[in-house]
């Protein structure tokens, strides 16, 4: 059966945040047995996206799925008993039957997140990266981080 995300609330608009329309498409699909989840052309912001068993996600042509740069929309979660982690943007536990198709993107908004080490780089590329506004250098000098709360982890 094929679900259509406008019809959970989701809004490509590029600004709306639509973490809570992706888990309750998701959850609707999975208490129905699975489905095709049907993701149409648009800039669909979110935050992290819990995965569940037997749903195929179809991100149409035109579709970009935006994973939020605010760490804000992405908590801490226990993964096990002295263990805990940002959640990640795409996550799962003990899946089977799952699927991404179609000509959609998933942008995971790394440069908000991931360091950059300066061996990596041509100098001319690393000065460049450090004129990003809140950017953070490590107490070395060798690895950017996107801003002072990365850098901390």
């Amino acid at each position: 059966k094929d679900y259509y995300f406008t019809d959970f609330g989701g809004v490509g608009d590029a600004t709306t945040l639509n973490t809570q329309s992706f888990e309750e498409a998701i959850s609707t699909i999975s208490q129905n047995g699975g489905g095709r989840l049907i993701v149409p052309a648009g800039i669909w912001r979110t935050g992290p996206i819990q995965m569940k068993s037997r749903i195929n996600r179809h991100i149409e042509q035109g579709a970009i799925i935006q994973f939020s740069s605010d760490i804000q929309h992405f908590p801490l979660r226990k993964t096990s008993l002295a263990k805990y982690e940002v959640t990640p943007p795409i996550w799962g536990n003990n899946l089977e039957n799952v699927s991404f198709t179609g000509q959609g993107v998933f942008d995971g908004a790394g440069q908000a997140w991931r360091p950059v080490k300066k061996f990596k780089l041509t100098e001319e590329q690393w000065q460049q990266l450090q004129t990003q506004p809140g950017s953070a250098l490590s107490d070395d000098g060798k690895i950017w981080y996107p801003s002072e709360a990365a850098k901390h982890g």
